[in-house]
């Protein structure tokens, strides 16, 4: 292993993460394995992929890598509020390794086994218009189930107020194109059982979701992060 460890950008912010992770689906990252690890692990780790996989390369020499028949790779990190552990997900392109310990892993096929990440899959879906498909996030089924049952029950039982901190939550939700349809479908599903429950006014419902741009990355280096880890135990 180097002598020297790398110090590998890690994302704060969902939603830059997951767009990235479907940027690199999209441009022919075909394989992936994803975990997470403990923040003062993680050094470590990173540096054992990127000395089997190059996966910290710039731009330019992956490209040129596969230009040659080569696998190229990229690793991602995702840093949440309230936990000392990263997400952590490993994706690959098709082609030769240059390290003999490479390409050992258990891979998965992002068709076959969808990313999950939080609660949310990617999924391909076929866009109005375009034949070829593109990929988008949505809520995973058991956690729109999940969301879907306690919607109906806040209204079944009368709680307006959890059910406007329902509303409030599925609305603030990433608004990928696979989010949006499922929080269409929220809407139909709230004024149905409304309805059908015949007590007052409902609460309100947004006119909309919205659309995720185009976001910048949003995060830190690895070595901030453990630094203030360590001040936040002393």
């Amino acid at each position: 292993m180097r002598k020297n460890l790398v110090d590998p950008f890690v994302f704060t912010k969902k939603t830059v993460f997951m767009q990235r992770l479907s940027d690199l689906v999209r441009s022919n990252h075909s394989r992936y394995i994803l975990g997470t690890i403990s923040i003062d692990k993680a050094p470590y780790f990173a540096a054992k992929m990127d000395l089997n996989y190059s996966c910290f390369a710039n731009k330019v020499t992956a490209h040129r890598e596969r230009q040659r028949g080569n696998a190229s790779s990229r690793l991602l990190f995702l840093s949440q509020e309230n936990t000392t552990h990263l997400t952590w997900v490993l994706l690959v392109t098709e082609g030769k390794w240059q390290s003999p310990y490479a390409g050992n892993e258990k891979w998965l096929d992002p068709i076959e086994d969808r990313i999950t990440i939080s609660g949310y899959e990617l999924v391909r879906h076929i866009r109005s218009g375009n034949a070829k498909p593109s990929w988008t996030w949505r809520y995973t089924g058991a956690r729109y189930d999940e969301l879907r049952n306690m919607v109906v029950m806040a209204i079944r039982r009368h709680r307006a107020d959890e059910l406007r901190n329902l509303i409030d939550s599925l609305w603030r939700s990433p608004a990928f194109a696979g989010v949006r349809e499922q929080i269409k479908k929220f809407a139909q599903l709230i004024k149905a059982e409304w309805t059908r429950s015949g007590v007052g006014d409902m609460p309100e419902i947004p006119k909309g979701l919205g659309f995720v741009r185009r976001l910048p990355d949003k995060g830190k280096k690895l070595s901030m992060l453990i630094k203030e880890a360590e001040i936040g135990n002393s």
